[in-house]
């Protein structure tokens, strides 16, 4: 019985971060900036996902200016045991896309 129950509520969680991740910017070529490959953008969207995403619901990249998430992903990337080249890709996918949402700074 018991296990039934943690199957539905996992299908449950994993239908609802599905829901969420469509929403969230999808780089383009025209995204990648000289020094940077549509690949990396891609690669730092999945990181963003899978790291951030695991643990707490995630957040479009227009949410929060860019000293936010700069801050944010500071004191996150211990936690989530991210190293400084993910990290790296997950700012510069999450900066790129603010710039694509609603830029506030």
């Amino acid at each position: 019985m018991r296990s039934n129950t943690l199957r539905s509520l996992l299908i449950v969680l994993l239908a609802w971060l599905a829901g969420c991740v469509p929403s969230l910017y999808m780089p383009s070529v025209q995204d990648a900036a000289p020094g940077t490959s549509l690949e990396e953008l891609l690669r730092g969207r999945e990181e963003y996902i899978q790291q951030c995403g695991s643990c707490h619901s995630l957040y479009i990249p227009g949410r929060f200016r860019e000293s936010e998430w700069r801050s944010a992903l500071d004191s996150m990337q211990p936690r989530a045991h991210i190293d400084d080249t993910a990290k790296a890709r997950i700012l510069h996918y999450i900066l790129t896309g603010r710039a694509k949402d609603a830029p506030r700074d």
